[in-house]
């Protein structure tokens, strides 16, 4: 038992290490579906993104350094847009605001997702947050 307790506490200050890091978001484009912009995805640190980061992404948006990761799509005359992104930290509903106001005046934004953990904005299934593992943790050293 005192080797389970000690993975777990090992596990927890990984955890914690890993959250001090610079954030880290999935980034692509696509015009087909979120599928094949994953399948085209690379992961990147925000602090030092790549100049040709997909939109909304640019260093004189972002805030102090601090940022998020997006997701969002969108539909116009044009066709349809897939894209994940570091993007300056704000509010979805911010985001979604910004989205907005790029499609032009008859598309719309189907999708406008903000979070803040690295690599949340893989896809729509859910992945084991630092919480559900605190969560199993304290489950086992209540036993």
């Amino acid at each position: 038992m005192k080797n389970l307790q000690l993975r777990a506490i090992i596990a927890l200050v990984i955890l914690c290490i890993q959250q001090a890091q610079s954030l880290q978001c999935y980034v692509c484009l696509s015009a087909v579906s979120f599928d094949d912009c994953s399948t085209k995805a690379q992961k990147i640190d925000c602090d030092s993104p790549p100049p040709d980061l997909p939109f909304p992404f640019t260093t004189s948006t972002a805030r102090n350094g601090n940022y998020a990761c997006g997701k969002g799509s969108g539909s116009g005359s044009g066709g349809q847009v897939f894209m994940k992104s570091c993007i300056p930290k704000m509010t979805e509903t911010e985001f979604c605001a910004l989205l907005t106001a790029e499609v032009e005046a008859d598309g719309k934004v189907d999708v406008c997702k903000v979070c803040n953990d690295n690599l949340c904005n893989a896809s729509s299934t859910r992945v084991l947050t630092g919480a559900l593992l605190l969560l199993t943790v304290g489950l086992i050293f209540r036993t």
